[in-house]
């Protein structure tokens, strides 16, 4: 084994405690960017949005908040999303759901999404 080793110019330079360094130092990183990016996204979809006291009663987000603040929401997922078309892809952009959910949740005039995913597609039947 150590002969294979010093055959190659590259295991030669190899550092058992710098490779671990290097690893270390990734993970740190890595860890800073996850938790970058949680705040890179609210960041993004804030962008554009009125403050919750700005808005309008008649409008799509004064619908959203009004349903929210209600104890008992009294209007269906359903008709929520079909009355905020733009302020849905806004304040979600990205939506994970079966597609038994899509069908009962989104309105069937709903704006289309860039990339739809299939997880087990096989077993979806048309």
């Amino acid at each position: 084994m150590p002969q294979a080793m010093d055959a190659q110019p590259e295991l030669q330079r190899f550092s058992h405690w710098s490779h671990e360094d290097a690893i270390k130092r990734f993970r740190e990183l890595d860890d800073r960017a996850t938790d970058m990016a949680a705040g890179q996204v609210l960041s993004r979809i804030q962008q554009g949005l009125p403050d919750q006291d700005v808005v309008a009663r008649r409008s799509e987000l004064g619908t959203l908040r009004h349903q929210l603040g209600l104890q008992r929401p009294s209007m269906p997922i359903r008709t929520l999303i079909s009355e905020m078309p733009d302020a849905f892809t806004k304040l979600a952009p990205c939506v994970l759901m079966s597609p038994l959910s899509v069908a009962q949740y989104l309105p069937v005039g709903q704006a289309a999404f860039d990339v739809q995913i299939f997880d087990e597609a096989s077993q979806i039947t048309t």
